[in-house]
């Protein structure tokens, strides 16, 4: 799993690329509350349908 210093950018770069390889899921996103803000808004605007936070 990678973690870059841009974490906004590596959760947008990640559903792009799930998008483009026509996967319906994003596994391996580190936890954030400033991501779940992010992901809120996504889902508002109808760009994703819905997001699930899994612990382990």
């Amino acid at each position: 799993m990678s973690y870059t210093n841009a974490p906004i950018h590596d959760l947008l770069i990640r559903i792009k690329n799930a998008y483009m390889a026509r996967k319906t899921t994003v596994d391996g996103v580190v936890f954030s509350k400033f991501k779940v803000e992010v992901l809120s808004l996504l889902k508002e605007y109808h760009f994703i349908k819905d997001f699930e936070i899994v612990e382990n």
